[in-house]
């Protein structure tokens, strides 16, 4: 079997769908229902989606020789992206740049975000991203599980 190259091929790029059909998280959903808000962060971060490598043996043997790898499951290469973001900037609007930073503190745990500048600048966006961080607060997976607590209705 040949090695197979996922991260530059774009015909192996799995969907934004399959994708995240995988991901259980709640961090992660509610990460993915805040980048769906804005158009050019789904675009963005679309192209960080790539499947896993799968290392391929010549036998079965436990001290096979690995001979090259092959497409696994489908992911979302966050820590990739959030590095390319911090490294190379992008030129979001104020309120795009806002809203990648709470997406990023969902996806990384480790990241600071100061409350009062980012939330409360949301613009047009505010109550949506409220209703998303509140499910995610409460319990809720911002998909089948809303979460012990709403603060506005659908």
């Amino acid at each position: 079997m040949t090695e197979t190259s996922t991260a530059t091929d774009t015909t192996t790029k799995p969907t934004w769908d399959e994708t995240w059909a995988r991901i259980g998280s709640e961090d992660m959903l509610a990460a993915k229902a805040l980048i769906e808000l804005s158009p050019s962060l789904r675009a963005e971060a679309g192209f960080w989606l790539t499947y896993d490598e799968q290392p391929v043996y010549a036998s079965d043997a436990w001290d096979a020789e690995q001979i090259g790898t092959e497409q696994g499951d489908p992911i979302f290469d966050y820590p990739a992206w959030l590095a390319d973001v911090e490294k190379n900037g992008r030129g979001w609007s104020s309120t795009e740049g806002r809203l990648f930073q709470v997406v990023a503190s969902l996806l990384d745990a480790e990241r600071k975000m100061p409350l009062r500048f980012v939330l409360d600048a949301m613009g047009s966006w505010e109550t949506d991203v409220w209703r998303i961080l509140v499910a995610w607060g409460t319990g809720g997976n911002n998909r089948e599980y809303p979460g012990r607590a709403t603060v506005v209705t659908r």
